[in-house]
């Protein structure tokens, strides 16, 4: 995918992949209109909605990685998927 919208439409209309890469800093041309209602979002917000979606339908996070050579995006998304594992142990 390379841009939310294609990531959310992919994971949505076939399910989760067994591995997913993040980079943090998005195609901006495969999206070329930004409104207010569809801003530019991030792998980080990829990131969150996977979490979100797993978490609202009882799924399995899938194995990651994070890839982004982002120096402040590619810690973030790194961090997220941490807590959210982290969380997760910690509730049983």
């Amino acid at each position: 995918a390379r841009h939310y919208y294609e990531f959310v439409n992919i994971i949505t209309n076939n399910g989760l992949p067994k591995f997913i890469s993040f980079d943090h800093d998005l195609d901006r041309q495969a999206w070329p209109i930004y409104t207010a209602e569809k801003p530019c979002l991030t792998g980080l917000d990829c990131a969150q909605w996977l979490i979100d979606h797993c978490e609202k339908n009882g799924l399995n996070f899938p194995n990651a990685a994070v890839h982004s050579t982002s120096p402040t995006g590619g810690p973030l998304i790194y961090n997220l998927i941490n807590d959210y594992f982290t969380q997760k142990r910690a509730n049983g």
